[in-house]
């Protein structure tokens, strides 16, 4: 990696890609989020596992009602699961981020 290099902007640059490919589905009790589900593209867990991974390490944590979250903040929308370990996490959520 060359001197200066931001690797946390190579991990964002990887993560628009990722998002930008991924099927959403609008939340049905919540239609103001989306959703992709991991075994919506089952032969790239890799990807997906990756995606949870800079979510929480690049994320901020942050109170939605009681519980605390880590979100994600990407090109006015915002990014997070629900906690899980990352093995176990199923899903990724999105909704816009509201300055």
């Amino acid at each position: 990696m060359s001197e200066g290099a931001n690797p946390q902007s190579s991990d964002i640059k990887w993560f628009r890609d990722f998002v930008s490919d991924r099927r959403w589905q609008r939340g049905k009790a919540d239609p103001s989020h989306e959703y992709t589900v991991r075994k919506w593209v089952p032969d790239n867990e890799q990807d997906f596992q990756r995606a949870v991974v800079i979510i929480r390490e690049l994320g901020e944590p942050a109170k939605y009602f009681s519980e605390t979250y880590v979100y994600l903040f990407v090109d006015r929308m915002k990014y997070w699961t629900m906690g899980s370990p990352i093995m176990e996490t199923t899903v990724v959520n999105r909704a816009r981020h509201r300055t």
